[in-house]
């Protein structure tokens, strides 16, 4: 990769150099800042430079899938259970967000695999991973729970929040609609 360019020759040494800098730049695009950091740190302990490829692998280690789809169904199932998710990589979430939430908790084991490691690189693929969103409020499942018609009304409007023009008509009462039975709500 350094062959090319004069050495008695400095300006085609620089031209070479730049045009192995634009090289790695094209070749390293698609890394996640944290990606980078792990790649940076892996650097320290390595006796010479490495090369393109090697230094991408550094910055992905080729993880066992399986342990990856072990922690992103942990994560997952903590989510829904007590919203106490901790994900060590957003890319997990995006992931598992991919293949959904259902097939994750009923697809067997080798199907979901295959799944997930396709999921895996495509989100891997797109480069910029966002951060894990916190859980969404959501009111709760039909005869899980009952609630007053004050708190279901605080729920909903903090569900449509931010979503100009539904907030009247979904909360009737200001509009003076009639609710299921036909009894004006108060």
């Amino acid at each position: 990769m350094w062959r090319g360019g004069d050495p008695s020759k400095p300006d085609t040494v620089a031209r070479h150099v730049d045009g192995v800098k634009r090289q790695w730049a094209l070749d390293l695009a698609d890394l996640t800042p944290a990606e980078w950091q792990r790649g940076i740190e892996a650097l320290r302990d390595r006796p010479y430079v490495p090369t393109c490829p090697e230094f991408r692998l550094l910055c992905r280690p080729r993880e066992h899938v399986n342990e990856l789809l072990d922690i992103a169904i942990a994560q997952l199932h903590r989510r829904d259970s007590d919203s106490t998710d901790v994900w060590p990589d957003p890319v997990l979430f995006w992931a598992a967000q991919r293949v959904g939430g259902y097939d994750m908790r009923t697809l067997g084991r080798t199907e979901l695999t295959k799944r997930f490691a396709v999921a895996l690189e495509a989100v891997r693929q797109e480069g910029i991973v966002p951060p894990v969103p916190p859980k969404a409020l959501a009111l709760s499942a039909p005869g899980k729970a009952t609630t007053d018609k004050v708190s279901a009304r605080a729920m909903l409007a903090a569900l449509l929040a931010g979503r100009p023009g539904r907030m009247r008509a979904a909360l009737g009462s200001e509009t003076g609609m009639d609710n299921f039975y036909g009894e004006t709500d108060q």
